[in-house]
This record gives C-alpha cells, structure tokens and sequence, in this order.
C-alpha cells in the first residue's frame, strides 16, 4: 500500500483518540495495513502505472482510490445503470427483461449500490454471470461493516469489483453521493435508465453522460406516470434516447452478442424426469412444493433436489423456501 495513501486514509476523520478505541492500542498503521492486506484492498494514485486508463481519462477524474476486486473488468464495455432508490414494478420488470438480453454479450454493469435500482443492477448481473463494477458514495472499511456487506461478499467472491475514492472511514454525505455519479458516468460506454422522478439524483448522473457525450437511454413510460417524469422532459429536448426494442438498443451500442438471444435461451436436452419437473412447475407456477412434486412423480425429495441441482445450473428452474421456482 502506498504510504501516501496509508496517510489519507489516517489523516483528518481519524483523530487519535478514534484510532485508539477501534485498534485498542498506540497509533500504529500495522493493523490498518493489516486490516487492507486481509480484505484485498488496493488503491492506486494517478502517477501509479496501475492506475486505469478508463479512469485516467475521464474528466474530473479522482486523485486516488480504493478498489477490491479484479481491475480488469473496467477493460470491458461498460453499461452503466442508474435508477431510483423507491423503485416501480415497472423498473424492475424492465431490468429483468434487459439483462435476459445482456447475458449473451461480453460486457459488464456498473452502479451505485445504492436501494432500488442500483442493487437490483448489481443483484441480476450476479444471478446472469455478468461482472458489475459498484462505485462507492463511502468508504470500503464503512461499506464492509455496512447492512450491504452480503452484497459486497457476493461481488468480491465473483472476482468482481468495488470502488471508492474516498477514505476507508468516510461515511455517506449528501456531498458524496453527487461526486460518486460522475465516476459511473466516466466509466459507462453508454447509460441506462430505467425511471427517473423529477429531482432524482439519477438525473445528476444522466446530466454528467450527457456532459461527455455519452448515450443516456431510457424505457418509456406511461405520460403522466411521476416516476418517469423527469426522464420525459430529457426526452422532449431530445437528450435522451427512448428504448422500445432491447435488442436493437444493445445492437446499437454494443455490436452483435456472442450468442443470439435464441441461442443463449435454449433449452438444452433434459431427461424425462427433469422434463416432467419442469411440466409440473409450469403447471402450478409458484405453488409447486417439493412434497406435492414429490408426490405426484413418485420420487424421493433427496432425488427432487438431486435433478433440481442441474436444472439451476442451466438457469431453468430452482428451489426457494420449499418450492420450485423458473428463471
């Protein structure tokens, strides 16, 4: 760890007397580094070589941050996608319908981690296999002790990547959050919204792609729905660029996928009992138990979970809270 970060991090929020109630001891920064070697946290200054050129280009660009995970995702097309925290169903069955599409291509997400949107960004890349980047509005120590550490757990364990420029104890600020939203919108190839209310702080984000020159896109909606409504007068002014076909907007910014749709989505050959678990759950979506499968196929529930374990594999079908569920 460069030392120069080692007295960021140490300087200004951490007086003494703080230093010594959290490492009950003498000011040393060994358990600090221990702390960051333990927890895989890298950080990296603009004169460092490992500083990325994604980030180094970018105007307004951060002095310095912290990253935990693999670096290398950011050489990868990038999507950015923002949203509101109190998010619609409408929101989050436009996102699903999106990444259905997004997991044939080989790109990655980039949010925010906050509610709503962003976590949903960041939880249906983890469940599609896709790699996300979470840019932090707080500090990695702050974050890892955070009701959102079981995300972050899920991100990093993909080898995924989280970063901050701020230092490791800084808390979120309303000063924070707005300077988090330029990263986002430095590192997308292009943004995507799925609602936004007038006022939202998405549209700090949209105003600083729009800025750079970036594609900001949108999923329209209802005229007089309010959760869109900021997003409605972008599009009368012509600044963003209204979705009405997934497959041609990711065409558009991102070339031809690596599998088409069709391909991506086919079923593949299943034995006759998995074609009759999947009948079954079909016909009773969402009331299908594993007792009442059990019973109607006459197979032990050991035998039930056995052939589920493959059929979650192919991302068809999976059990939660005792019943099968499709993807």
């Amino acid at each position: 760890m460069n030392k120069l970060l080692l007295d960021y991090s140490l300087s200004e929020d951490l007086t003494l007397s703080r230093l010594r109630k959290w490492w009950k001891s003498e000011i040393d920064p060994l358990p600090l580094l221990d702390w960051i070697e333990k927890n895989g946290v890298f950080g990296y200054v603009q004169d460092d070589a490992h500083y990325h050129y994604k980030l180094h280009h970018m105007s307004q660009q951060p002095y310095l941050y912290y990253a935990i995970g693999d670096q290398r995702i950011l050489n990868k097309p990038l999507l950015g996608i923002v949203g509101p925290r109190k998010m619609t169903r409408y929101a989050q069955k436009v996102l699903e319908k999106l990444f259905d599409y997004l997991s044939s291509y080989d790109l990655a997400t980039v949010s925010g981690l906050a509610s709503g949107v962003d976590t949903a960004c960041h939880t249906l890349s983890i469940q599609h296999g896709i790699p996300t980047v979470a840019v932090l509005w707080w500090g990695l120590w702050v974050l890892l002790q955070s009701r959102k550490k079981s995300l972050i757990h899920q991100i990093v364990d993909h080898w995924w990547l989280v970063l901050s420029e701020y230092k490791l104890w800084q808390k979120p600020t309303k000063r924070t959050y707005p300077q988090r939203n330029r990263i986002i919108a430095g590192l997308s190839q292009c943004l995507f919204v799925p609602e936004a209310a007038e006022g939202s702080g998405s549209l700090i984000t949209v105003k600083y792609a729009l800025q750079w020159n970036k594609s900001v896109y949108w999923a329209c909606n209802w005229l007089f729905q309010k959760s869109s409504r900021g997003l409605h007068r972008y599009m009368q002014a012509g600044k963003v660029i209204p979705v009405v076909d997934m497959e041609n907007f990711l065409l558009k910014e991102f070339g031809k996928p690596v599998t088409s749709f069709e391909e991506h989505h086919a079923v593949p050959d299943l034995s006759d009992l998995q074609q009759k678990i999947l009948a079954c759950a079909q016909k009773w979506p969402g009331k299908s138990s594993l007792s009442l499968v059990s019973e109607k196929l006459w197979i032990g529930v050991q035998t039930l979970l056995s052939e589920l374990t493959f059929l979650e594999i192919l991302w068809i079908a999976y059990e939660e809270n005792g019943v099968i569920l499709l993807y």
